[in-house]
């Protein structure tokens, strides 16, 4: 995501692990590629919900990456929403 201007960001959402998958894996946020937050290990059947702001600037980047070892077979729900605060 990049922000078409400045102000303050709402990142909100859940990510949870299929059933159907195997191996090991995490859930990243990143702004400009630095770490803002990560659910940790995911397990299967657990929610992890996030609702934290941000102060952004046109065209910071905000990245959502799935982290897995290769050869692992992940599947998650994810769908993150960032919305600004202030007009």
């Amino acid at each position: 995501w990049i922000a078409p201007h400045a102000g303050m960001v709402r990142i909100e959402g859940v990510v949870e692990r299929t059933a159907d998958s195997t191996g090991e894996a995490e859930t990243i946020i990143q702004k400009n590629g630095k770490k803002i937050w990560d659910s940790g290990p995911l397990v299967q059947g657990k929610r992890v919900s996030y609702n934290f702001t941000r102060r952004v600037r046109k065209d910071d980047c905000l990245y959502f990456i799935l982290k897995n070892k290769p050869g692992d077979r992940v599947r998650i729900t994810w769908d993150p929403s960032v919305t600004f605060e202030d007009k």
